[in-house]
């Protein structure tokens, strides 16, 4: 496990992928995003399949879209399920 000062997002695009923050653990799966916020303990796992993007925003560049962005920190502590476009013809 580890920590960093960085916004993390990861969008799982196949295969599976088990995460965890702060000691608690999820199942990743295609279509699902993984969101961790700086300076939260936390990793992940790929299991063979696993395909997926990985983004690291530093704290830098979020303040200069919103100096506020610390504000979000606790809305941002979850995982979600997104749709695709597909999935919602």
């Amino acid at each position: 496990a580890h920590w960093h000062e960085h916004l993390e997002i990861v969008y799982v695009t196949g295969g599976a992928i088990t995460a965890s923050i702060n000691d608690v653990s999820y199942e990743l799966k295609k279509g699902d995003i993984f969101l961790v916020n700086s300076n939260d303990i936390h990793y992940t796992y790929t299991h063979e399949d696993a395909r997926y993007f990985l983004l690291q925003i530093p704290p830098v560049h979020l303040e200069r879209v919103s100096p506020r962005w610390n504000l979000y920190r606790e809305s941002l502590r979850m995982v979600r399920k997104i749709e695709t476009w597909s999935e919602r013809v």
